[in-house]
């Protein structure tokens, strides 16, 4: 296969992974975007996002060109330790607001009426989705973190015994 081909073929898998991606978070987020208005809905897409992205970069991590590059690696390192911090702020900010048992603390407007018992489901719903989405956004983040570094002692590593080798 020609390198214009492959790097074709790459473009073509990253691009259906973040279609893939895309799929999931209309998934996950149609049932609250069907009631109204959702206050958080960029910081879940961004949860659900990263988490699967990242996900996928620790089941990927030896066969992605673009985590072989010890740059990339270090300023994703280096972004993990933000975004992780970033996360767990934006979940205290969104966790107080259960406690008021209340739509309106999460939607701008609600399209149709709901009783009292579909409130308490898609209040539960959206509690489970932030809530999953926030945290398993932070454990991908911090286990890709100790991945990365954890590559880099195993490129040491394997540098000495080449080294040792050519003795």
């Amino acid at each position: 296969m020609t390198n214009s081909k492959k790097n074709i073929q790459i473009a073509l898998q990253e691009l259906l992974w973040m279609l893939l991606i895309a799929v999931i978070n209309f998934i996950i987020l149609y049932p609250i975007i069907n009631l109204g208005t959702y206050k958080f809905l960029w910081t879940t897409i961004m949860f659900i996002s990263i988490a699967l992205l990242y996900a996928r970069w620790l089941v990927y991590f030896n066969d992605l060109f673009y985590l072989k590059n010890k740059w990339v690696k270090i300023g994703i390192f280096l972004i993990n330790f933000q975004l992780i911090i970033y996360s767990l702020s934006k979940l205290q900010d969104i966790i107080p607001l259960w406690e008021t048992q209340s739509l309106m603390e999460f939607l701008y407007h609600v399209k149709k009426a709901v009783s009292n018992t579909e409130t308490v489901d898609y209040l539960n719903y959206i509690k489970n989705v932030v809530l999953l989405s926030g945290i398993s956004c932070c454990v991908a983040a911090l286990f890709l973190s100790i991945r990365i570094f954890s590559s880099f002692f195993t490129a040491n590593r394997m540098r000495k015994k080449e080294m040792l080798e050519d003795l």
